[in-house]
């Protein structure tokens, strides 16, 4: 399993809950309420590892409560997301630009059709030269975050197109 650590030793929480960078089959959104009940004593830990973040709705939780370990330690099985994971550590501003050149393009095309066309060139360009930030557009665009393969794409992201039906970046993605 691939592990990174996320937050610095000298981190400062914000105490404001994130949302799951992306749709995530199995996600646990839906479920934060019932866990709460039953979280342990935060206050007895100093660290967090997430051997399965998927698409971090538990961590996103954790960074928002008050007593929650200052380190974290987040990791999954799939590479590919702790690629994301790390360039958003790493180069969030490189990430950022490159999600907006492609989300810029995406928003341009009227038809779905046309949207329909870019999505597949670019899960293809993606197969050739795969970018975490690549990666994360065609995640949110792509059909109810489920997470597929398929033959040509080697064991890459190759889930089918979703609604492609967003009117604005920020029904793409947020910025905060």
């Amino acid at each position: 399993m691939s592990q990174i650590s996320l937050l610095p030793e000298d981190a400062v929480p914000s105490y404001q809950p994130l949302k799951p960078f992306y749709m995530w089959a199995g996600g646990k959104s839906r479920l934060l309420g019932r866990y709460s009940e039953v979280w342990p004593d935060l206050s007895r830990f100093d660290s967090y590892v997430e051997p399965f973040f998927g698409g971090g709705a538990v961590f996103g939780w954790l960074v928002a409560q008050p007593l929650a370990p200052q380190l974290a330690s987040l990791g999954d099985v799939n590479a590919e997301l702790v690629g994301l994971l790390e360039a958003l550590r790493d180069h969030p501003d490189d990430f950022l630009r490159e999600v907006r050149t492609l989300v810029s393009e995406y928003l341009l095309l009227d038809s779905k059709g046309g949207r329909k066309d870019w999505y597949y060139d670019q899960r293809k360009a993606y197969w050739r030269n795969p970018t975490p930030s690549h990666l994360y557009v065609l995640m949110r665009l792509g059909f109810n975050g489920i997470w597929q393969t398929c033959k040509e794409s080697n064991g890459l992201f190759g889930t089918p197109a979703g609604l492609l039906n967003h009117s604005s970046a920020e029904a793409v993605y947020d910025e905060a």
